[in-house]
């Protein structure tokens, strides 16, 4: 469980930015500041396309997320207009405070903490969590042949941030415009995949050699065992087949784990969840090159957008998207290094809000800043209470 901190002055504060930051490289963390809410949880970092709403009856409620993307998108098209990928939509739509997959983050803490500060916290208690992306890239090369923790490279939490060109976020991103049943569709052919990977690497580590008698390829080998209409999963299991594909290939065996990566992507390459997948993608990013790699998508990646309005430019903001199947649609705990908690006490909370606020005022972070569109202007600023003289004047 990470190290939560209690944090009871703005010095205080600065101070534990300063100590956070003084022995690392630049951008190695991403914060993200969260009062209390009706139904938050310490752990549980969660975009707002995936938490739990309560009805007027008490019942609990979920987004239809491909549905509510396609009904802004088609209700606002001069909006979305210059969106070429997905990923921009969504990217929009959280501009927009829309639920989205996404979950804010800013490079700044200082930006974090005035979001902590957004609205009237229940309990009193605000967070700013600091969120290490090293750690992110470290899980997310586990399952490869030389994790980074072995690498030595520098800037390592840099690995796990991309852009929005990126082909991997164009795949992830895509998932939106899936509804629930094709997504549990495209989780069953992910589980049949992982579950043919490891029975044909289990098989692989078995042989001390890789026999070669026949000659035949693995490519044709699949294309006279398995009939074009056959849907993935209903060979991914068959085992037996795919061994014995295995064992007909004429390669060295120091290349058998390209040659079954080469085997799994040649069978479900045709099923019929990865085209609609495909299709969604190229609609918007017609060049992809139709590579779907789903070991990329037990990974979590930083979002670094485009600095193309002053909202995000003044937020110094990023966006973490969380790995696209996983039921659990909240932060690996296990990334968040520490939490900074700032507590007031009930009866002078008013007072300490508005007192870190002025801090934060004096860095020039204030709405104007965060939001600075016309329409989030702070007019209230200019209001002035009329003398008990003039006001008696204007009722005449």
């Amino acid at each position: 469980m990470p190290i939560v901190k209690r944090i009871c002055n703005f010095t205080e504060f600065v101070t534990a930015v300063n100590d956070l930051e003084k022995d690392t490289y630049r951008q190695r963390y991403v914060f993200r500041g969260e009062p209390r809410y009706d139904g938050f949880k310490k752990w549980e970092l969660t975009p707002k396309i995936f938490r739990k709403n309560t009805g007027g009856n008490g019942e609990e409620r979920v987004y239809r997320e491909s549905a509510l993307v396609d009904a802004v998108v088609s209700r606002y098209p001069g909006i979305f207009k210059d969106c070429k990928s997905n990923l921009e939509i969504l990217l929009l739509m959280q501009h927009y405070g829309l639920p989205t997959r996404l979950l804010d983050v800013s490079f700044n803490p200082y930006i974090a903490l005035f979001f902590a500060f957004s609205s009237k916290s229940s309990e009193s208690t605000h967070y700013v969590y600091i969120i290490d992306t090293e750690k992110i890239a470290i899980e997310n090369s586990k399952d490869e042949k030389e994790p980074v923790e072995t690498k030595k490279i520098p800037n390592t939490g840099w690995l796990a941030q991309k852009n929005v060109f990126d082909n991997t976020l164009a795949v992830i991103s895509a998932l939106s415009r899936l509804t629930k049943e094709e997504q549990g569709e495209l989780q069953e052919l992910k589980k049949g995949y992982e579950a043919m990977k490891k029975s044909l690497a289990a098989f692989v580590e078995s042989q001390s050699i890789v026999a070669s008698s026949s000659g035949i390829t693995v490519s044709d080998f699949v294309k006279m065992n398995i009939k074009p209409d056959q849907e993935a999963l209903d060979f991914l299991n068959n085992y037996k087949i795919m061994q014995r594909a295995f064992y007909a290939v004429t390669e060295s065996p120091e290349n058998y784990k390209e040659i079954y990566m080469g085997i799994l992507y040649e069978v479900i390459e045709n099923s019929s969840i990865l085209q609609t997948l495909v299709n969604k993608i190229k609609y918007y990013h017609p060049g992809f090159d139709q590579t779907i790699i789903f070991e990329d998508m037990n990974n979590d990646y930083i979002v670094r957008p485009h600095f193309s309005n002053d909202r995000i430019k003044n937020q110094n903001g990023g966006f973490l998207l969380l790995n696209a199947l996983d039921d659990t649609h909240h932060v690996n705990e296990e990334y968040i290094k520490e939490v900074w908690e700032i507590k007031f006490e009930t009866t002078d909370y008013d007072t300490k809000l508005e007192e870190w606020k002025t801090h934060l005022r004096y860095m020039g972070i204030d709405q104007n800043f965060i939001y600075p569109e016309l329409e989030k202007f702070i007019h209230e600023d200019y209001l002035e209470v009329l003398s008990e003289e003039k006001r008696q004047e204007e009722s005449k």
